[in-house]
């Protein structure tokens, strides 16, 4: 899924696929993102929990789970910075991961700002 660079930005969601993937029933677009928002929150604070207990092995799991989720509702961005996290916890660089967490946030964020304004 990851079609950009690594100093790329991407997109931060393809709502075009999103909707190829639900077969074009927007509630069905509706109820995914509804489902993913939820989640996507819960994975962020368990993350923030792994960082503290200084427990990469949890944190690249987590983010990896953060991955998976943004590529199945093609949120593009969050699915990019979920990827380099995970990298980031596999390679047990703890002091980079509070900072791959607020850009996740961040990414979170922008994401429902999109989402509102579409």
């Amino acid at each position: 899924m990851n079609r950009f660079a690594a100093d790329e930005i991407a997109p931060v969601i393809d709502l075009d696929a999103l909707k190829a993937r639900c077969l074009g029933n927007l509630e069905l677009v509706d109820r995914v993102l509804a489902k993913f928002t939820g989640q996507v929150d819960a994975d962020l604070d368990e993350l923030d929990q792994a960082i503290h207990d200084r427990n990469p092995a949890k944190a690249a799991q987590l983010a990896h789970r953060i991955k998976g989720s943004a590529g199945s509702v093609e949120a593009l961005q969050l699915y990019a910075d979920a990827s380099r996290a995970e990298q980031r916890a596999l390679e047990n660089c703890l002091a980079e991961l509070p900072g791959e967490l607020e850009r996740l946030r961040s990414d979170r964020s922008t994401l429902l700002e999109t989402l509102e304004n579409i």
